[in-house]
């Protein structure tokens, strides 16, 4: 007899092979995808801060939240689409994102604790910048 095709069962063992090496991938690819998406927030926030210059060379201040530089930049939201945190008092500000992971070296140069809790508006919880997965930036 003239055998063509593949069996059932053939078909399912093959099915199940390629879905436990699919599993093996996507979960050693999640640091990967961790670490990036934290340096998009640390690329976030030094384009955030460049507009807090900008905002501070034409008007004398920090603005008092992110949305009053809205006219002047769109302002990002975190990957996990939660506002970054941001705290001023018109001379300096801490702006602040909550890592998924630790800090990595490339990130703790920018870095400065401040011993106090930064606030996104109510989106999320408050956090320390003192914490090993946050990153803030002051000025």
């Amino acid at each position: 007899m003239n055998r063509k095709g593949f069996t059932l069962i053939e078909l399912l063992i093959v099915v199940a092979i390629i879905s436990i090496l699919a599993g093996i991938v996507l979960v050693g690819l999640r640091p990967s995808l961790n670490q990036s998406r934290d340096t998009r927030r640390a690329a976030e926030l030094h384009q955030i801060q460049t507009g807090l210059q900008l905002y501070f060379n034409r008007y004398g201040l920090y603005p008092s939240s992110l949305g009053d530089l809205g006219a002047m930049l769109r302002i990002p939201n975190d990957p996990n689409d939660t506002p970054y945190y941001y705290t001023s008092d018109g001379n300096v500000y801490v702006l602040g994102a909550k890592l998924e992971g630790e800090r990595s070296a490339s990130l703790n140069g920018s870095h400065f604790g401040t011993g106090g809790s930064l606030s996104n508006g109510g989106a999320g919880p408050d956090i320390s910048c003192d914490a090993v997965d946050v990153y803030c930036l002051t000025f």
